[in-house]
C-alpha cells in the first residue's frame, strides 16, 4: 500500500500536520498544494507546492491520498476543501496520535485528526474531517458528524451528540445526553446544560 501522501494547506495547520505525519504516522508528505491565487512560493517545509486545481495530473487519485489541514477561522471553508477533495475522487487519512488513548471499536471516517492526549471511550462513532485537539474527552456512546473542530481540553458528556460544523472551544464541557446542533459555536470554558438550537 501507497503511504505517500499530499496535504491541503500551507498555513501554521500544515506545518504542524506535517511535523506529525513525518514523525507520529506510517504516511509520508510529499507535496503541498492550494489553489494557484493562494501560492506564494513553489515550496514549503522543503516539499514543493502544486496548484490544486490540477493536483489530480501530477499526483493520481488511485495511487496517493490526500490530507487537508484547514483551521477553525472558517467553519465552512473547512467543508467546502473536503468536498472538493473528494469531487477529484481522493481518499483522505486520519491522524491518531500515538499519545492518545483510543478505544478500539471507534467508527470513523475521513480527514479526522486525534492529537496526543485525547481520551476517546467506547462505543463513539464519527464521521469526516473532525479535529480533536489535545486534553479533550469524548464519553462512551457518543456521535461526531462532520466538519466540526474540539479544542483544547473539552469534555463531551456520554451519550452525546456533535452534528455539522460546531466549534468548541478550549474547556468547553457539556453535560450527558447534550445534542449539539449544527454550526453551534461554544465560547471558551461554556458549560452546556441543554440542547442547542438550530441555526
Amino acid at each position: 500500500m501507497n503511504n505517500e501522501i499530499i496535504i491541503f494547506g500551507v498555513g501554521p495547520f500544515a506545518k504542524l500536520m506535517n511535523y506529525y505525519f513525518e514523525n507520529d504516522s506510517d504516511y509520508k508528505v510529499i507535496a503541498f498544494t492550494v489553489n494557484n491565487e493562494y501560492i506564494i512560493e513553489s515550496t514549503f517545509e522543503g516539499k514543493t507546492v502544486i496548484p490544486f486545481e490540477n493536483i489530480e495530473n501530477i499526483y493520481n487519485p488511485e495511487k496517493y491520498k490526500m490530507f487537508s489541514a484547514i483551521g477553525y477561522k472558517n467553519m465552512r471553508n473547512r467543508k467546502k476543501i473536503y468536498d472538493e477533495i473528494k469531487r477529484k475522487n481522493y481518499s483522505m487519512v486520519n491522524f491518531i496520535n500515538s499519545k492518545s488513548i483510543v478505544s478500539k471499536d471507534l467508527i470513523t471516517g475521513e480527514n479526522n485528526v486525534i492529537m496526543q492526549n485525547v481520551i476517546i471511550e467506547p462505543f463513539v462513532k464519527m464521521g469526516n474531517n473532525n479535529l480533536f485537539w489535545t486534553n479533550s474527552l469524548i464519553c462512551h456512546d457518543c456521535k461526531i458528524e462532520d466538519n466540526n473542530y474540539i479544542s483544547a481540553g473539552v469534555i463531551l458528556g456520554g451519550n452525546s451528540e456533535i452534528k455539522n460544523l460546531c466549534f468548541l472551544g478550549n474547556k468547553a464541557t457539556t453535560i450527558n445526553n447534550i445534542i449539539i446542533n449544527n454550526e453551534t459555536q461554544l465560547i471558551a470554558g461554556s458549560v452546556l446544560f441543554e440542547n442547542t438550537k438550530e441555526c
